[in-house]
């Protein structure tokens, strides 16, 4: 990977939990201020019957069905890719560091997307997206932080999932004690929210993975981000270093509630690089604008609730 040469003030590390952020792309979040149109995310098709009109668009023989008729309610899937391209409608330095670092966070289990199917027709996928935690003391088990959740409909022809209306996510990264960012001040606690979330993705032919997803717009405002702290870690570093957030630390920063591991993470993106706000935030505010791309594979059983 590229070396970058880091402003003084903030560390490379402090991306780790950056790369949460943006997801989010992707991810999927909680405080649903997810549209009631069409909404976007893991996607897939359904197995309703009365679709023998419905073209395969993944370009095999489907016997008169329609494509990716393999998909079921109730199947789950785990993001196993979140990449950023763009950041205020361009490359920004920080993209490169936050890169690297989310792919460990991934592989390490420290950030988790998870995609449930809750209903399937031929036009429709409705999908819970929602963050998982790992467990202490284990290297790959998790929980889903039920805080988290979102619920979008995503318009469907055939094995594919169209552009989706706006939608609200989070991003939680961690253990259920240890979160990689902290945060008291926003409606779902210890969590980077991206918000006017439009994405698309393809689901596979026998419906083993969600593929080529793309969050064609989204952002995450300067407000938002003056509210939330991230942990000063390497991408190898696991949540528990981080310690538990302390409700009577205080820190002129931003990051009071937290404890001395956290630092403000809109100070630390901007030392990587100007951020322009070129996006609105819903409210009508400032925000830095984000693109990404996304994959997902299916797993065999939903992982239990988190205590």
């Amino acid at each position: 990977m590229t070396a970058i040469t880091l402003p003084p003030y903030p560390r490379p590390s402090a991306f780790t939990a950056l790369i949460l952020l943006v997801m989010m792309s992707l991810a999927v979040g909680c405080e649903n201020e997810v549209d009631t149109s069409e909404n976007l995310l893991p996607h897939t098709a359904g197995d309703t019957g009365g679709s023998d009109d419905v073209k395969d668009t993944t370009g095999g023989d489907t016997g008169g069905k329609i494509a990716c008729s393999c998909l079921k309610k109730g199947m789950w899937y785990r993001f196993n890719k979140l990449k950023i391209t763009e950041i205020d409608l361009g490359f920004h330095p920080v993209m490169i560091t936050l890169n690297a670092l989310w792919a460990t966070d991934i592989k390490n289990y420290e950030l988790n997307f998870y995609a449930e199917v809750l209903d399937v027709s031929d036009t429709q996928v409705t999908i819970r997206v929602v963050n998982g935690a790992r467990k202490v003391g284990s290297k790959d088990e998790t929980c889903v932080m039920m805080s988290t959740e979102a619920t979008v409909t995503h318009p469907r022809s055939g094995c594919a999932l169209q552009k989706s209306a706006k939608a609200a996510m989070n991003v939680y990264a961690g253990t259920p004690a240890h979160p990689k960012n902290c945060t008291d001040k926003l409606p779902v606690h210890h969590a980077i929210p991206v918000r006017n979330a439009i994405m698309q993705v393809d689901v596979s032919s026998d419906c083993s993975e969600l593929k080529a997803g793309k969050v064609l717009d989204g952002s995450f405002s300067a407000d938002a981000l003056q509210k939330t702290c991230t942990c000063l870690t390497t991408g190898a570093t696991l949540a528990e270093k981080c310690g538990e957030p302390d409700p009577k630390y205080v820190d002129k920063e931003g990051c009071s509630g937290c404890n001395k591991n956290f630092s403000n993470l809109k100070t630390l993106l901007e030392g990587f690089g100007k951020l322009d706000y070129k996006c609105k935030s819903p409210s009508g505010g400032p925000a830095a604008c984000l693109k990404a791309e996304f994959a997902a594979k299916r797993i065999d059983k939903a992982p239990p609730n988190c205590n």
